[in-house]
């Protein structure tokens, strides 16, 4: 398969990485749920490995919050797009959280939910509803 390359813009680097640091803390919570019993693992740990390759991709640890990013999408798609998937629920539900369309967190929800929705079409990733 050939490299599927993406360019992540300076203005969505940091958000990206906490939506991405989000979706592994809940998979490493969901992998605490699962017990002892193996049969319930593989899922949970299929996530928290692909988002773990997801930040790895990124270079999580020399960052640049400040430049663009190229970024690989080639077996990185799947975790890029359930996290920011995650990430646009959570924007969605803090939107109507706040019944006042001026309101501060309705705004700043308002404006996340655009740059995700910007940078998915961007890097053509299926969102559904």
């Amino acid at each position: 398969m050939a490299t599927q390359i993406v360019t992540v813009p300076a203005s969505f680097v940091a958000y990206l990485e906490e939506a991405l640091l989000t979706s592994l803390m809940g998979a490493a919570a969901t992998l605490a749920d699962c017990g002892w019993d193996p049969q319930y693992y593989a899922t949970p740990l299929r996530n928290f490995d692909g988002y773990r390759r997801l930040m790895d991709a990124l270079g999580w640890d020399k960052l640049d919050r400040d430049a663009d990013l190229a970024l690989d999408l080639k077996g990185n798609r799947t975790a890029l797009t359930r996290s920011l998937k995650e990430a646009l629920s959570l924007e969605r539900n803090l939107m109507a959280d706040d019944p006042h369309p001026r309101g501060s967190q309705h705004l700043t929800a308002r404006k996340n939910a655009d740059a995700i929705n910007s940078f998915a079409a961007t890097a053509s990733l299926k969102m559904g509803r």
